[in-house]
């Protein structure tokens, strides 16, 4: 059984940018040793008669017919939006960046 130390686990911590306290760490490395192990465990595992498979069942897809039908009205969707532009739902920025003029004047439209 490969044995991890506690260095080990405050580097792969930090290389996950994990914050884990000195506590932690002992937990962590017996963790790590019995999931290793189990791989280790696996990889005896003779599977030099079975077929390589994309998926454990037999699944099928079912096709239907793309029938085109109305759609829910703009107005009625956007009815509960807490808040929008113009047309758009609008949501918090949850991607870095900076904001471009355009962006700038739509969001501050909206407030």
């Amino acid at each position: 059984m490969r044995e991890f130390i506690k260095e080990e686990i405050a580097k792969l911590a930090d290389l996950a940018h994990l914050e884990v306290s000195a506590s932690e760490l002992e937990g962590l490395r017996e963790d790590l040793s019995k999931i290793v192990e189990y791989v280790n465990r696996i990889e005896q595992i003779d599977v030099s008669g079975l077929e390589p498979m994309q998926h454990p069942f037999d699944a099928e897809n079912i096709w239907r017919e793309d029938v085109v039908r109305p759609s829910l009205p703009q107005e009625v969707a956007l009815a509960n939006a807490p808040q929008r532009i113009g047309e758009f739902f609008a949501f918090p920025r949850i991607v870095p960046g900076k904001l471009t003029e355009s962006n700038r004047t739509e969001v501050e439209d909206s407030e």
